[in-house]
């Protein structure tokens, strides 16, 4: 082990062994903590070793803040003390003597006010962080929001937090309270109802927390860097790159100096606790959400921040386990990392948890995610062809498909696993594994649409190369679409969903109406694409006023969808003129029109669909205007966005999966996108 390396219990507050029955003489040290110094407490503890008790018993927080001054060190923390200032007699009596006059006599207010504001010399009392902050039933609502709607596998112990939060609130970093806030909001009634709105409540709460980095930035702790990944997140959902960035950043560094990514600094001491197995895995949590959230929106632009041949942290345990504080018999490793390395059989372990398996979904899709925003047909540097066994493609498809083959049972998406995690209140975490599987193959294959659709003219390609692909390509778009009309049949209006649920639904939609309108790419499934663009408008139509990003993808969705209203209304004329025919030519029209008959009868069917559901989406949101913020600006389609190779330009259709890919990925400012 690596003798600089801090282990776990420098990470989390020590647990002081009382098992002797020994306590520690209560009598004044020589030395004491800033904090103890600060509040004029007493400090003990053990040799000056920190944390002292009075910071331990505070809370895991506080504990990780508790530090002694060196020797020579400034004694800054007495200037959180105010003097008395005293006047000598005579002073006195012509200060009380100016006040009385000043104050009696006839001025104005503004002398009054000029008077008193002289002799306020005291400093302003020190600022409460707590004021930041809703009465703390609304504080705890958000919280259990936050564990039901966005983050179900996270690094909050449940239980163990509400209970911090209900009898030491105190031990609870501000900061840290307001990035939960910040991301949860937006779903929480209590905060909707006392700022009018959700994405008004979330856009409070991340200025808050933003208004407190630079007082949080130079100490790393646990809490601190939990709190610049939730900043961050709530601030990609406000479009601003920039700042999410940077303060992603801070994160990824913090975790980097507590050397979250190295597996010594998880071992526990010899008489450890549950409470410590605990503190241990909510920091290896911690990386690991960093870490796979920088595989979702990783980009061309955005290398990623931590080497996999670094990493030698191992992947989080079973739920049941974080919560009892149970040390788990194995764990599952990412494949690439040295851990993986040093030990390939634990990548595809059969009893990997569920947020191991999601974490390993997420990399595979930061892969797919990354090569199709650098794709054309031949990729940035791509020496060979797709079917050729040593390009990309091939080697990500044979990525994907034996991790597939490898998973738990119980990690596969069916009903019936759906059904069991919903009642486990996991089913949004089970959600994200399954269907990221499914985007990955869908995305994976997407970047070659256009030689699919032109397959005739790739004579290169094996016998079937392209028509195979088409049927994968869209028989996932079918499972991904089951997944997504399973999930919003049995959720409530008040459950809330992550954005990358609903990226989902605007791909699958995209897709299937590009089937629908192209019914020659893939003849055996375009039949059945025209409801799923019906069903994927009304779902983003319902989803838009919690997540403005569902705006724009509705509204990409929906242009093109108003394109084959076009083409129907043209055909309708087209066969009125028809009847003018002579009986001989509409005899050989109907006749060369007979092999897609079953085609357009679908096609009548799903426009009628179309328009119904475009008038209920006019009436709907006329009926809300008041009740939700103004409608977004339309988005300029014709503005060249500085995405370079993958990216659309003045040309591009407004339904561009790469384009809202990239966007998606990069957060570019002008796209006004969203994210949890």
């Amino acid at each position: 082990m690596d003798g600089t390396s801090p282990r776990i219990s420098e990470v989390v507050p020590r647990q002081i062994d009382d098992s002797s029955g020994r306590h520690p003489e209560k009598r004044r040290a020589r030395v004491a903590c800033k904090r103890c110094r600060r509040l004029r407490k007493k400090c003990l503890h053990e040799d000056g070793r920190p944390p002292c008790i009075a910071c331990r018993e505070a809370g895991f927080s506080i504990g990780q803040q508790c530090r002694f001054p060196a020797r020579g060190e400034p004694d800054l923390d007495r200037e959180y003390r105010r003097r008395k200032e005293t006047l000598p007699p005579e002073d006195n009596i012509e200060r009380q003597q100016s006040i009385s006059v000043s104050l009696s006599s006839p001025s104005s207010s503004r002398t009054a006010t000029a008077v008193s504001a002289q002799l306020l010399r005291n400093p302003t009392p020190p600022f409460d962080r707590w004021s930041l902050l809703p009465p703390h039933n609304e504080v705890v609502e958000a919280v259990k929001v936050f564990g039901t709607s966005f983050f179900q596998l996270g690094f909050i112990p449940k239980s163990l937090f509400l209970e911090q939060l209900a009898n030491s609130r105190s031990s609870i970093n501000v900061f840290y309270l307001l990035g939960i806030l910040s991301v949860s909001a937006r779903f929480t009634p209590s905060l909707i109802a006392r700022y009018g709105d959700g994405l008004k409540a979330a856009e409070v709460f991340t200025d808050r927390a933003a208004a407190l980095v630079m007082e949080e930035m130079y100490i790393p702790t646990l809490d601190r860097t939990q709190g610049f990944f939730l900043l961050a997140i709530a601030e990609w959902g406000k479009g601003d790159k920039t700042s999410s960035n940077i303060h992603m950043g801070i994160a990824v560094r913090m975790a980097g100096m507590l050397r979250l990514h190295r597996e010594e600094t998880y071992d526990l001491p010899e008489n450890f606790t549950a409470e410590d197995v605990i503190n241990a895995e909510m920091a290896r949590r911690t990386f690991w959400m960093l870490e796979s959230q920088d595989n979702l929106h990783s980009g061309y632009t955005t290398p990623v921040s931590f080497s996999l041949s670094d990493i030698t942290t191992l992947l989080p345990c079973e739920e049941r386990d974080f919560a009892f504080g149970i040390v788990p018999r194995e764990r599952a490793a990412l494949a690439g990392t040295l851990a993986a390395t040093r030990k390939p059989d634990i990548v595809h372990g059969s009893s990997r948890s569920l947020f191991a398996t999601l974490i390993q979904a997420h990399n595979l899709w930061g892969q797919v995610a990354r090569r199709a925003v650098t794709s054309g047909d031949r990729q940035a540097g791509e020496l060979f062809n797709p079917w050729d066994s040593r390009s990309d493609y091939a080697t990500l498809l044979v990525s994907l498909r034996v991790w597939e083959e490898h998973l738990p049972a119980q990690h596969k998406w069916s009903i019936w696993n759906f059904r069991g995690y919903k009642a486990e209140g996991l089913d949004l975490a089970y959600l994200a594994v399954v269907m990221v599987i499914r985007l990955s193959n869908i995305i994976l294959r997407r970047t070659f649409i256009d030689s699919i659709i032109h397959k005739e003219q790739n004579n290169g390609a094996p016998e079937s190369f392209w028509m195979n692909m088409s049927s994968e390509l869209f028989e996932n778009v079918l499972a991904l679409h089951e997944q997504i009309d399973a999930f919003f049949s049995l959720r409530s209006p008040q459950q809330g969903f992550p954005a990358m649920i609903v990226f989902c639904v605007y791909v699958c939609g995209s897709l299937a109406n590009h089937l629908w309108r192209r019914p020659e790419i893939c003849p055996r499934l375009a039949p059945g694409m025209g409801d799923i663009v019906s069903r994927s408008l009304e779902v983003l139509t319902d989803l838009q006023h919690a997540w403005p990003l569902a705006r724009k993808w509705r509204q990409a969705l929906d242009q093109r969808a108003s394109m084959i209203r076009e083409e129907r209304s043209s055909r309708i004329v087209s066969d009125t003129t028809s009847e003018g025919l002579l009986p001989g030519a509409v005899h050989e029209t109907e006749n060369h029109s007979v092999g897609t008959n079953a085609i357009r009868s679908g096609r009548d069917e799903v426009f009628s669909a179309l328009l119904n559901h475009e008038s209920l989406r006019q009436t709907r949101e006329s009926h809300i205007r008041s009740e939700v913020p103004p409608p977004v600006e339309p988005f300029a389609w014709d503005h060249q966005h500085s995405l370079s190779a993958g990216s659309y330009s003045q040309t591009s259709p407004p339904d561009d999966i790469e384009a809202q890919l990239a966007a998606f990925l990069q957060v570019q400012g002008q796209l006004g996108m969203f994210y949890d």
